[in-house]
């Protein structure tokens, strides 16, 4: 067979990859075998050579014939390929690459099996730290404030008994007494474990998987109340000088280590991050081969569960609080309104700006969710005072953003916005409105803050945005409001982002079918003839929703002008959607015959629990077809 080219081979990586597959035993019992029947058969004639298969453990072996003196220098200095047989992938190395590659994987197994001793020396005594903490905090605070509050057992001062109880309320719902049980029995497995340590048989990782759910438990419970706590700690220290020095002295405590008891409320929250990077330590410095391996990297996924859960607990709570906030500075909203009830949360909050039929103003929004329903609190901004006063508070059905265009492309069956017709309004604003509301209105349209100039002209740009929100009243369902709402471009995608993911829940009890500019031919009641409908004003922009109680439509006026800006309607529950042709005989008149005639095959009716509405639209087929397939 032809002899195969030599070329260079990086054998390092050869080794490092084929090696790392065994375990230290078996890499040094390796060694010591193919190392002793190399020297035995090389008998001093040429450098002996190590085939490393493609795929599969190494062996040794000696070269079987003498190569000539110049391959022989050449191969005491660099990797070759086997010249026995058809080359099969396999290299040779001398001896002395050999050896001191294996000599290297050896010295960085050494450095790992030190990380890890050490990793191990440095968790349990940072646990123990940690522990003895936790105790002090248990045995100097919360017991006594317990005792004394249940019992009337003395503190060895005199401070106040309403600060007494103001302090042991909250300190009580923090889970102190049961992560100081999970830290106790975490030291005394580690210590028993370690201590005597061998590498090769310590096991921890199934100790931290056993502890987990009971940890998190208390986790989420601890990020929960400890900034509320270390809040009222703060409050009731400087109220009271008795109780500040009581305070005071459970901190001398020699195993606080000099921190102050608000530190120990936080030292939970850093501990948990902390072990959850002692856990990604050892894990790394683990060969995959040793039993402790898997477990450590459950238990290290486990403690970033818990991190994320206790995240996740914490925001949640402190938009709760946020909301617990806003009650008791929210004026004018009537009893109905509770924004802290039972279900409810508060996800989003921020300023918009509100345009109006005559006016451009911003106000405060506050967006919340239920099982079922994404609702929306209208407010006033903040006065000097912190207080907000109530406009409205309405069930969002959907949102859209809505592109302001130049009159040339602005596309009226979209909903978009003529920038133009907006401009027009400025001037109804007022008799003489106010420089800064004009200002603020061209700041509007540009999709931007208000300006600082006092320059009061159209912005140079070609194209803004809008937010479009159509919510009902809870209470009425029957009417509403359609929102347009501008300000930053990026909180307005915030904005869409937030509101757009509470309405695509599973749960939400409308979902959108169509919408689109329908002209509105004629209405009247279901038992009786249409009626003509000859308001231009009334032609529609409408939303089509179904849901678990059938079907629903939201219609808007637009206006002769298709500004764009739309105006709450009404609300229709859909009864059927039919697709044929209009029935003569429900029209009222001649001439309204003749009129959906010409609007034919795109003439449809909608029967409504209140009224029949006989539309015209290019889209009749695609809306007859959404709204059966949803019913």
């Amino acid at each position: 067979p032809p002899v195969p080219r030599r070329e260079e081979v990086d054998v390092d990586a050869i080794f490092e990859r084929e090696l790392a597959k065994f375990d230290n035993s078996i890499r040094r019992e390796k060694k010591a075998t193919s190392f002793s029947g190399v020297v035995g058969q090389s008998g001093g004639a040429a450098p002996p050579a190590v085939r490393i298969p493609s795929a599969g453990a190494f062996t040794a072996f000696a070269s079987p014939t003498a190569p000539s003196p110049s391959a022989e220098s050449e191969a005491s200095s660099s990797p070759r390929v086997s010249q026995v047989g058809p080359w099969d992938g396999s290299v040779e190395v001398s001896l002395a690459t050999l050896t001191a590659t294996l000599a290297d994987l050896e010295a960085d197994s050494a450095k790992r099996r030190r990380e890890k001793k050490h990793s191990l020396d440095e968790l349990l005594t940072t646990e123990q730290t940690y522990r003895d903490q936790l105790a002090a905090f248990v045995e100097r605070l919360q017991r006594p404030l317990r005792r004394y509050v249940e019992h009337g057992e003395s503190l060895g001062r005199r401070p106040p008994r309403e600060d007494v109880i103001a302090l042991h309320n909250a300190f009580s719902p923090l889970p102190a007494e049961a992560l100081l049980a999970i830290s106790e029995s975490l030291v005394s497995a580690l210590d028993r474990r370690t201590n005597p340590y061998d590498d090769a048989t310590v096991v921890v990782g199934d100790v931290f998987e056993r502890l987990a759910a009971q940890l998190d438990d208390a986790m989420c419970r601890w990020y929960d109340w400890h900034e509320r706590a270390d809040a009222e700690l703060r409050r009731l220290k400087d109220k009271s000088a008795e109780l500040s020095a009581l305070i005071d002295d459970a901190a001398a405590d020699a195993r606080c280590v000099d921190h102050q008891v608000s530190s120990l409320l936080i030292a939970p929250t850093q501990r948990l991050v902390r072990q959850m990077l002692f856990l990604e330590r050892l894990a790394k410095t683990t060969p995959d081969a040793h039993p402790d391996a898997p477990r450590l990297e459950r238990a290290f996924q486990r403690w970033r569960d818990i991190l994320e859960n206790c995240n996740r607990v914490a925001g949640n709570h402190a938009m709760q609080r946020r909301a617990e906030a806003l009650d008791r500075v929210l004026d004018g909203a009537p009893p109905s309104v509770v924004v802290t009830a039972p279900g409810r949360y508060l996800t989003h909050e921020g300023a918009l700006t509100k345009i109006g039929s005559t006016t451009v103003r911003p106000d405060y929004f506050f967006l919340f969710e239920t099982l079922s329903a994404t609702e929306l609190l209208h407010t006033s901004l903040a006065d000097s005072n912190g207080r907000f006063a109530f406009k409205r508070f309405l069930k969002v059905l959907h949102v859209e953003d809505v592109e302001l265009a130049d009159s040339a492309t602005c596309d009226a069956t979209t909903g978009a916005v003529r920038r133009a017709s907006l401009y027009g309004a400025a001037g109804k604003l007022g008799a003489a409105p106010h420089a800064s509301q004009k200002n603020l209105f061209a700041a509007v349209v540009a999709g931007g803050a208000p300006p600082s100039s006092s320059a009061d002209h159209p912005p140079d740009s070609s194209s803004a945005l809008l937010l479009r929100l159509v919510a009902a009243y809870p209470s009425n369902p029957k009417d509403g409001h359609v929102y347009s709402l501008a300000g930053d471009r990026k909180d307005l995608v915030e904005w869409k982002s937030k509101v757009t993911k509470a309405l695509g829940k599973n749960t939400a009890e409308w979902k959108l079918r169509f919408k689109g500019d329908i002209a509105v031919l004629a209405e009247g009641f279901a038992s009786y003839p249409a009626a003509e409908l000859k308001d231009s004003s009334k032609n529609s922009f409408m939303w089509f929703f179904s849901g678990r109680f059938g079907g629903m439509i939201i219609r808007a006026t637009t206006g002769a002008s298709r500004s764009g800006k739309l105006t709450w309607h009404e609300s229709l529950r859909v009864e059927t959607i039919e697709g044929g042709p209009v029935p003569p005989e429900t029209l009222k008149g001649d001439k309204l015959r003749k009129k959906v005639h010409s609007h034919a095959p795109d003439a449809f009716r909608i029967l409504c629990l209140e009224k029949t509405l006989v539309v015209a639209s290019e889209d009749k087929d695609l809306i007859v077809e959404l709204m059966k397939r949803h019913d």
